[in-house]
């Protein structure tokens, strides 16, 4: 028989994996709230429709941990609006941790590795010092209950390659 402890210990689990679950059905819902003050023309792109394109260009590791992917966003940045498309790598979770920074990270490499402008992306309703720390360090844009923190920065990372390519 399981302990009174065990079934706390599970239920919780539970409810984290429901709230993950929520906040990113919340964030595929509200994409132009959520990214529409960066982006002009914001829209969420369904990753099987570049199915074709990632597959042949990429390993079969890479593809299947890119396609894990929580949102994948693009549209033009407005402080830039003759820059080409920018893509978000969405990595969302109700409270925010360090391996959503670094999964978020790892798939933007994905999507950059074959030609897509892409930042690193986390959405969250909680994050705590330490792992914001990591995303400015990591120039991982940080959307939070409003909060756009590290767009700059993150902007920063492609626009060397935006302006290559002019």
């Amino acid at each position: 028989m399981r302990t009174l402890d065990e079934i706390t210990s599970s239920l919780q689990s539970n409810l984290e994996w429901l709230r993950d679950r929520w906040w990113e059905q919340v964030c595929h819902d509200k994409t132009a709230a959520l990214f529409g003050h960066l982006l002009c023309g914001v829209r969420e792109v369904q990753l099987q429709t570049l199915e074709d394109e990632l597959w042949s260009r990429l390993d079969e590791e890479t593809y299947g941990d890119l396609i894990q992917l929580d949102l994948l966003v693009c549209g033009r940045p407005r402080s830039r609006p003759d820059a080409p498309d920018i893509w978000l790598a969405v990595e969302a979770s109700a409270v925010l941790n360090h391996s959503d920074v670094e999964q978020a990270r790892r798939r933007a490499a994905a999507l950059r590795s074959v030609g897509f402008l892409a930042i690193p992306t986390v959405a969250c309703e909680e994050a705590t010092p330490d792992v914001e720390e990591v995303a400015r360090l990591g120039c991982v844009l940080l959307v939070q209950e409003g909060r756009r923190l590290f767009w700059e920065e993150a902007l920063a990372e492609v626009v060397p390659l935006v302006t290559t390519q002019a």
